[in-house]
């Protein structure tokens, strides 16, 4: 079973393949196009609890959620540090429970469309420019690829 590493690696390769046919001149949007591309490599992984994409995605959640209580809740301090108590027992076991079974709907051909649409939406609203979400896409599905061969 491939590893990120493995996926990272062949993201690369994907890239330097795209990057020759879709050059690209705008630095900036070379970067973006890039880390899209490698985000893309990893995505698929957020349901196996041990990768990479999960762990950071988790974490992102974590915080993210745990930021939203201080906030809405700032006139309550106890009511606020009750919540976040729970928040931190309990958002591991939940982030798991919702987490989809591994190999399964992340790691299909629609889930790439739906990265695709909303990479290159992000993108288009940023940057007037949707190379970022077809090279997001092209790492997507260099995942699938590579998971399909188990290089």
């Amino acid at each position: 079973m491939p590893n990120y590493k493995t996926h990272l690696l062949f993201g690369f390769l994907f890239f330097i393949a795209l990057y020759a046919i879709f050059p690209i001149a705008n630095k900036g949007i070379l970067f973006l196009s890039a880390l899209c591309l490698f985000i893309g490599s990893l995505f698929p992984d957020i349901d196996h609890k041990n990768s990479k994409a999960f762990k950071t995605l988790r974490d992102l959640i974590i915080i993210l959620f745990s930021i939203y209580i201080i906030v809405s809740l700032v006139n309550d301090v106890p009511l606020m540090l009750f919540m976040l108590f729970v928040w931190f027992l309990s958002a591991d076991k939940i982030i798991l429970f919702l987490k989809p079974k591994h190999r399964g709907i992340t790691h299909t051909f629609t889930s790439s469309i739906i990265f695709l649409i909303v990479l290159s939406a992000i993108a288009f609203i940023l940057n007037r420019n949707i190379s970022p979400g077809l090279f997001g896409f092209v790492g997507y599905l260099s995942h699938i690829i590579i998971d399909k061969i188990k290089i």
